[in-house]
């Protein structure tokens, strides 16, 4: 059953509506969710998801606004996760923001995205939403960027594509004074 906190951040109230629970990940299960995202990006190390995690994870109020969702199964495996933030965007108003969506490829992946995708729509209502986005799956394999298989799914939940974003992995410098150096200067009349 896809049960998602029905309370805009206070623990324990919660609406159900389907096979999945949608919840709070929480500091202490955090690494609970690593052989997952390490299955989706096997070369992300232990150390970087903990520290990635804790800094998605507020404390008190910004809890209602931001973090990170974990969807289980019903024998409590953690079978997907994703971040969200609530923020105001100029042309879409009051938007959940949905990033870093991470589903493993296994047999009925798609209804559980599709689960997932309902308790997206639940949260952004509950925080009185006019809109949601979601950054899709994007993973570095070997360097490569890949996405594409939850492209169809949310296409069939009615969303739709309004913009596009490029990314340009960063290696550091090699040798210093590699880039050059950045200071305020006055402007010029």
């Amino acid at each position: 059953m896809i049960c998602i906190n029905a309370s805009r951040g206070q623990h324990g109230k919660y609406s159900c509506m389907g096979p999945l629970v949608l919840r709070p990940l929480e500091h202490e299960r955090i690494r609970q969710a690593f052989p997952l995202v390490q299955s989706v990006l096997p070369s992300t190390s232990l150390l970087r998801w903990t520290e990635f995690a804790r800094g998605q994870i507020p404390e008190g109020k910004e809890r209602a606004e931001r973090g990170v969702v974990v969807a289980e199964n019903q024998p409590g495996y953690i079978v997907g996760l994703f971040t969200h933030q609530t923020r105001d965007e100029l042309a879409l108003g009051r938007t959940l923001a949905i990033g870093n969506l991470l589903v493993p490829d296994f047999p009925g992946r798609e209804q559980a995205v599709a689960y997932v995708i309902d308790g997206i729509e639940v949260m952004a209502n509950l925080r009185g939403c006019d809109a949601v986005t979601v950054d899709l799956d994007i993973a570095f394999a070997d360097g490569t960027p890949t996405s594409g298989w939850s492209l169809p799914i949310f296409e069939r939940s009615s969303f739709l594509a309004i913009g596009a974003s490029q990314c340009r992995k960063l290696f550091p410098a090699r040798r210093r004074g590699f880039a050059p150096v950045m200071q305020d200067e006055p402007m010029r009349r």
